[in-house]
């Protein structure tokens, strides 16, 4: 009789659970929907990672077959075509557009939930994508990269060296190094350096053109010119006792829009170019390359490493900041100086490099010391210990940054 009661209770427990099931809004099937179309999200950006389906199979250790699946999936849910395939390229449609940038903003916050889940103290683990402009992404922040593998096995690295509008919380970017006046926007920044837009040109090639003192002679020179500094005309800060900006136009000898293009043809004699400082500080240290009209440059322009709000929270990216931001102030990795009389931009005495894990008041009283070894003046001094108390290291517990004001779609320097 028991027995019998028993089974009666358990059937009526089965079915007033399955009731309840059938009611809830979040019912198991719902719940296994919920999952595939988060899986499908995954698939459908590494599609747009890897440029293609094919790609995203192989990346995902997938068939090409699941693969489209989990497109026609998202596809079929939200009722429109968010792919144009062909047989090697895929496209987003317009509606593909917006919805991909969804994906990307929900899949990084589950990310990061599931960190913040797992504790402060969890190591840093996944994959990094950092960004660049061409020429200090490859010099400098790729052997960064490597070290910072090295001492994070657990972490991979996706870098992307651009030159154009990137915006870091649409494609996916947790850290970037801008070149740039940060406009406004809810973005963190650490500021790790300053460039010089500089005129150089060649020894061989002042000795037989015209003289240059001033902003006007570049009218009569052959310029090896760049779209992003000027085509066909170059800015200057006003003259003595003027508001007015100068404009010099010019008629290029040479267009190019690759920056190792044009210095190896300044280099080889072949105009006048303008270009970033570090792009060309070795040629001028070799004597390769000559600065002219110093007088006349624009402020130095800050070197920011820029991460979306938030992002800092995840190990991986708390890390590279970390291991990243005192090497390019102070490491074997740090921006180039090129010879130059104006301490706080470079000297003929470089500043010294220090190792990045050093604490922030030997490296400052080393940098003094050496200052005063190589005779600078009391002033220069004094100018350089504020600009050290300015940049003073990310330390490895928390990287010493605040909500800097700036936009996730500044240019990429």
């Amino acid at each position: 009789m028991s027995r019998v009661l028993s089974e009666q209770k358990t059937l009526r427990v089965s079915q007033r659970a399955r009731l309840n099931a059938s009611r809830s809004p979040f019912s198991v099937q719902d719940a296994n929907q919920s999952m595939d179309r988060i899986d499908a999200m995954k698939v459908f950006v590494a599609a747009l990672d890897e440029g293609s389906l094919a790609g995203a199979a192989r990346k995902l250790g997938r068939s090409a077959a699941a693969v489209s699946r989990a497109v026609a999936f998202l596809e079929n849910h939200v009722g429109v075509q968010l792919l144009h395939r062909t047989t090697r390229l895929i496209k987003l449609s317009e509606a593909g557009e917006r919805y991909a940038a969804a994906c990307r903003r929900m899949l990084t916050d589950l990310e990061e939930a599931d960190i913040l889940a797992a504790g402060e103290r969890s190591a840093p683990r996944g994959i990094l994508t950092v960004t660049a402009p061409v020429t200090s992404g490859e010099q400098m922040l790729r052997p960064i990269l490597d070290d910072f593998l090295d001492a994070y096995p657990m972490v991979s690295a996706n870098l992307y060296v651009l030159d154009r509008f990137v915006n870091l919380i649409d494609e996916g970017i947790d850290a970037a190094l801008r070149i740039a006046h940060l406009p406004d926007s809810s973005m963190v920044a650490v500021r790790v350096g300053e460039v010089r837009r500089v005129i150089a040109a060649a020894p061989s090639y002042l000795a037989k053109h015209p003289r240059i003192d001033e902003p006007g002679d570049l009218a009569k020179q052959q310029i090896i010119a760049m779209n992003h500094f000027g085509v066909d005309s170059w800015s200057f800060p006003p003259a003595d006792g003027s508001t007015i900006p100068r404009t010099v136009q010019f008629t290029p000898r040479f267009l190019v829009n690759s920056v190792r293009a044009a210095v190896a043809s300044a280099v080889e004699g072949r105009g006048v170019t303008r270009v970033f400082s570090y792009q060309v500080a070795e040629h001028v240290r070799d004597g390769r390359l000559r600065i002219l009209l110093r007088s006349d440059e624009h402020a130095p322009l800050p070197v920011y490493i820029v991460t979306p709000q938030g992002r800092l929270s995840v190990p991986k990216v708390r890390a590279f900041v970390d291991f990243a931001a005192p090497r390019l102030r102070y490491g074997s990795h740090a921006l180039p100086r090129m010879p130059d009389p104006n301490p706080l931009i470079g000297s003929e005495t470089p500043w010294p490099v220090y190792p990045a894990r050093t604490a922030f008041i030997p490296i400052a009283r080393s940098a003094l010391r050496d200052a005063a070894q190589s005779r600078w003046s009391r002033t220069a001094i004094s100018r350089a210990s504020s600009r050290i108390l300015d940049t003073r290291l990310v330390k490895r517990s928390a990287p010493r940054v605040a909500p800097h004001r700036n936009s996730s779609t500044t240019r990429n320097g």
